[in-house]
């Protein structure tokens, strides 16, 4: 049933990346991370009052658990604010790839917060990972060594790589979350988690919204269809992960999901129209192989 799930958890999750892309083409990054947000409310609500009438109550732990849910609600919603400010400056396949360097910064700080261990293939899959986004971002064939430095912090590099970073403290959270809740069932535990994330995300972006953006209310509720059509897949794709991670081990999941980087140069050719350049493609191919030589291992 967990590979049902994480199929379910990708697709979602590309549809939703697909939808926030035409967002931005009438709402600033604020905007558009609201109606993922806040438009998801609904659709939690309803996974969680399902979930609780068919398998049971949930009970938090400890105070803890709203530590950790806090610090991931707000990685994510920073994560998503730069990955929707990204789509404005890459194409959607390059600028979903970059997010996805979260598998290289859970590995890395999983030693520097964790104390794990890594191996040397894991030095090897995070070093291709990595040089395969900087290269992404070349156009030249002629490539050195001074120019991957300059890369790293390039300022739509590193927007991107930090965005990688914070949904990997996103991951980690609300992982950490999961230990402080107890249910008889996987599926009350993960519509709470999602349920409270959402209510923590849309509460702070609604604050800035009002102080700083007012006008863009009016522009949010007359995109609401779309923005709902967002919240939706929002809403389905991170239950279907919560679901899928309680079921399985992370990296057979983790396995499965990486189908999405096959995806993305298709979503971005064929429905957006964009140029896909040769570094482009070669980029997105070595991070695929540098977060699956991470899981193998």
């Amino acid at each position: 049933m967990w590979v049902v799930f994480t199929f379910l958890a990708v697709l979602s999750q590309l549809g939703r990346n697909i939808y926030q892309k035409k967002l931005g083409n009438t709402l600033p990054p604020l905007g558009v991370s609201f109606c993922r947000f806040f438009f998801s409310i609904p659709f939690a609500l309803i996974f969680f009052y399902a979930s609780v009438l068919y398998f049971g109550d949930i009970q938090i732990i400890s105070f803890e658990f709203y530590i950790f849910i806090f610090l991931a609600a707000i990685s994510q919603l920073i994560a998503n604010f730069l990955l929707v400010s990204l789509f404005k400056k890459k194409n959607f396949a390059l600028s979903v790839a970059f997010s996805k360097s979260e598998m290289i910064f859970i590995a890395i700080f999983g030693v520097i917060f964790l104390s794990e261990y890594i191996s040397f293939i894991d030095y090897i899959g995070i070093f291709i990972a990595f040089s395969g986004l900087l290269y992404s971002s070349f156009s030249n064939n002629k490539i050195s060594i001074q120019d991957f430095i300059k890369g790293v912090f390039h300022r739509t590099n590193f927007q991107g790589f930090l965005s990688g970073a914070l949904f990997a403290l996103a991951a980690i959270g609300i992982k950490g979350s999961m230990s402080f809740i107890a249910s008889e069932s996987v599926f009350p535990s993960a519509s709470f988690l999602l349920l409270t994330t959402l209510v923590i995300q849309s509460t702070v972006l609604f604050g800035f919204i009002l102080y700083f953006e007012k006008n863009q209310f009016t522009k949010i509720f007359n995109n609401s269809f779309v923005a709902l059509q967002t919240g939706f897949l929002n809403s389905l794709g991170s239950f279907s992960w919560f679901i899928a991670f309680s079921l399985a081990f992370l990296i057979h999941v983790k396995m499965i999901a990486q189908i999405e980087f096959l995806l993305l140069p298709f979503v971005s050719y064929f429905y957006f129209k964009e140029k896909i350049s040769r570094s482009e493609l070669i980029g997105i191919f070595l991070m695929m192989i540098g977060s699956l030589l991470l899981l193998f291992e």
